[in-house]
């Protein structure tokens, strides 16, 4: 895996590549990750496949201007990053708020789809939904003023904890003090929960899909995953027993296997 550094809309971005296969998968973090967020995936993915994870504009080591963090800038900047790297199409891998945006994706620009792999992906949940406490938990991780603050803000991610790893924690303390991180994060997530909300233009994505879920995920729970049961036709759905919210990191051998197996049907 190299880390290389590209310039998306006049912003400097960082993204992780690894593999030289024909077919390309594009892995989108969620909200507070970063190319690091598929440590345990990337380079099991590039023996089958040619993998970018960029670390979306406002996260990780790209550029944090100071923007409106709306889904429909986070789409544009994948397309814009797509075309700077090379890319014509790929399948599309994302977790949490990434799903969400891998999916608007998937709608507004279906040529360059794929597969597309969601996570736990927000923009599901009904405007009803306010967030669980864990959620609200890990919202206030700026807070934290050292690394054993922001290991207890992160508890409530995985249901494994030894998942929550030092190399985990110190990422994302670094990631905190960044200058231009908190309003990032904080205008991604505003913006994430007043999107248009996805459960009700999933018919309208074209590329066929696969949706996992950890059955004990505190932040989107698992409930929320019934849109893609009954409105979805070219959907499957994975529930994995004993997983929080990043199935990718806490069972990356299992998950890894079910991803690439779906990506390299024929």
């Amino acid at each position: 895996m190299q880390f290389k550094f590209v310039k998306v809309m006049n912003y400097k971005v960082r993204y992780a590549e690894s593999g030289d296969e024909l077919r390309h998968v594009l892995l989108i973090h969620g909200l507070g990750g970063s190319a690091e967020s598929w440590t345990y995936n990337i380079d099991e993915f590039a023996k089958h496949f040619h993998v970018f994870a960029p670390d979306l504009i406002g996260f990780g080591h790209s550029d944090k201007p100071n923007i409106r963090y709306a889904t429909k800038v986070f789409t544009n900047f994948l397309s814009k990053f797509m075309d700077a790297i090379g890319l014509k199409s790929a399948s599309m891998v994302g977790s949490s708020m990434g799903g969400q945006i891998a999916a608007e994706f998937a709608i507004t620009y279906p040529n360059k789809v794929e597969r597309l792999v969601l996570i736990s992906p927000a923009g599901i949940p009904p405007r009803a939904f306010k967030g669980t406490r864990e959620l609200k938990l890990y919202a206030k991780i700026f807070d934290a003023e050292n690394m054993d603050e922001v290991r207890e803000a992160l508890l409530p991610v995985d249901a494994d904890q030894s998942a929550i790893t030092e190399e985990y924690v110190k990422n994302i303390y670094q990631y905190i003090r960044m200058e231009g991180a908190r309003y990032a994060f904080m205008s991604s997530l505003k913006e994430s929960s007043a999107a248009p909300r996805l459960a009700n233009r999933l018919r309208t994505i074209k590329a066929k899909t696969l949706v996992i879920w950890g059955k004990d995920d505190a932040l989107i729970p698992i409930k929320y995953c019934e849109p893609f049961i009954m409105k979805m036709d070219n959907c499957r759905l994975v529930l994995i027993e004993r997983c929080g919210h990043r199935p990718h990191f806490e069972k990356s051998d299992l998950f890894n296997k079910v991803v690439i197996d779906f990506l390299q049907e024929t």
